[in-house]
């Protein structure tokens, strides 16, 4: 086979794969969203109706309901949120980060970065955040614990879920 019908020859089979991989993209999404109906809306209503909050399938697989929750901190309450945490003593789920741009080749100075950082360097920044994972832990034990807590400040999203434990 010539090179040139070699090359040919792959280039039409990465196109092939390309469009296999976008298309078994397209249905992972779907069944992802499938997955999420039926985990967070169908089946635990469905339970709700009928009074369970926990059934075994006939391969012994337990199907479980529990109170889940989204929560994260937007911009607009940012500032509200994290006086609130530091207010009611939870200011250690705030991690403070420092970020500073060094050009290509610059690795010296930034080995020498010290307390001057905004003098020395334009472009410092300053960003506090709480992790995603870490806020949804604490509002989810917060909840359990019976404690009030700013829910509109959070943007906490209770919902109902199944669980699925094999046997």
């Amino acid at each position: 086979m010539s090179d040139l019908k070699r090359l040919s020859a792959m280039g039409r089979l990465l196109v092939a794969v390309q469009t296999q991989e976008s298309e078994l993209e397209g249905k992972l999404k779907k069944v992802k969203a499938e997955r999420l109906q039926l985990e967070r809306e169908d089946l635990p209503q469905l339970m709700i109706e009928v009074g369970m909050s926990e059934f075994r399938l006939e391969d012994g697989t337990i199907i479980r309901m529990e109170e889940d929750c989204d929560a994260r901190i937007n911009d607009k309450t940012r500032e509200q949120a994290f006086g609130w945490l530091i207010a009611n003593g939870y200011g250690g789920l705030i991690k403070t980060e420092v970020a500073v741009k060094f050009g290509r080749g610059d690795h010296e100075n930034a080995l020498k970065v010290s307390n001057h950082l905004s003098q020395d360097y334009e472009e410092v920044e300053l960003k506090e955040t709480v992790h995603h994972s870490t806020l949804k832990a604490f509002v989810k034990e917060q909840m359990a614990a019976g404690t009030a807590i700013p829910m509109d400040l959070f943007n906490v999203h209770p919902y109902q879920k199944v669980t699925i434990r094999s046997k």
